[in-house]
């Protein structure tokens, strides 16, 4: 019954496909970083790109995400491999970006590095290492309000060992993020039907909120970066795959989601996708994505056969 589901509604404004102006492929794992187009389906172009820059990029252009990325030679639209850490340098307690691309060294940007005293005609540039030295030079020859003053470089005793400080992670929007995909994930092997699910209300206000703390009010159970919550669910995954499991949890019971991206055991989503229980599903019937981000293609297993296979149930 579900491979026969119907995907003829947007599950993002709720519209029929046939009614909208514009529409256009979602992919359920992110293109950005090695989503597929065989594990996708067709969405409300404007909605789709609203929630793209809302919830995918505070995702895929994370460190933690982007550094894979860059390591698996995923690239973006632009074709860019690179990405960048913000945060403070300790020596010299001062805000800095680190920049790092493919097959290149990082670069160090230090924020506000020119410090002028009162008479701004004198300032202070500290520096890591004589490439960044050139470059701050270049940057300054060019910054016509800085050509007449006079410079200093100072470079730190022990450049290789600067202690760069990042930000925080934005969690809550990162689980905001994984909850997008969660969803995708479940409409698309439920397909329409999931849609007139009590909890698509909760759904929705965890998607659209326009402000994180009110994302969090949603009626939706979710465990995010708890590795134990999803193992019995996810195959063991490599570092260049993803994966996400949709099953029933029984025959009068809702319908649960879980959730790996680039074989992390930190990289995690559990959830409790549904309340009603009236999809036909026998206990532990359900499908699991896996998609190879360096293959043109996604691998789709059976549930109750994985659950056999690596847990014994």
């Amino acid at each position: 019954m579900i491979n026969k589901c119907t995907h003829e509604i947007c599950p993002y404004t709720l519209k029929p496909l046939n009614e909208l102006a514009s529409i256009n492929n979602e992919h359920i794992f992110p293109r950005a970083i090695g989503g597929k187009l065989d594990y996708s389906f067709k969405t409300d172009e404007k909605a789709n790109s609203d929630l793209g820059s809302r919830l995918d990029a505070p995702l895929v252009n994370a460190p933690a995400i982007a550094s894979r990325r860059m390591v698996h030679n995923i690239k973006s639209r632009s074709g860019a491999l690179e990405f960048k850490l913000t945060g403070n340098i300790q020596e010299i307690n001062k805000p800095a970006v680190v920049s790092f691309s493919s097959g290149e060294d990082r670069i160090v940007q230090v924020n506000q590095s020119v410090d002028f005293n009162p008479s701004g005609n004198h300032g202070v540039i500290i520096y890591g290492n004589e490439r960044q030295k050139e470059k701050l030079m270049k940057d300054i020859g060019i910054n016509k309000k800085k050509k007449n003053k006079y410079i200093e470089w100072e470079s730190p005793e022990d450049p290789g060992k600067l202690t760069f400080i990042g930000e925080s992670p934005n969690l809550v929007r990162w689980a905001r993020s994984m909850s997008k995909i969660a969803y995708a994930a479940v409409y698309k092997y439920l397909g329409d039907d999931f849609l007139s699910d009590p909890l698509i209300t909760e759904w929705r206000k965890l998607l659209f909120a326009e402000k994180d703390d009110d994302a969090m009010d949603a009626d939706v159970f979710f465990i995010a970066f708890s590795p134990a919550d999803v193992d019995a669910f996810i195959p063991h995954i490599q570092s260049n795959q993803h994966a996400a499991a949709v099953f029933s949890l029984g025959t009068d019971a809702p319908i649960a989601v879980a959730v790996s991206l680039f074989g992390k055991a930190d990289i995690t989503y559990f959830a409790i996708a549904s309340k009603s229980c009236n999809y036909g599903l026998d206990v532990l019937e359900g499908e699991i994505a896996v998609c190879n981000t360096s293959s043109a293609g996604t691998q789709f297993i059976n549930f109750m056969e994985h659950c056999r296979a690596y847990t014994g149930i």
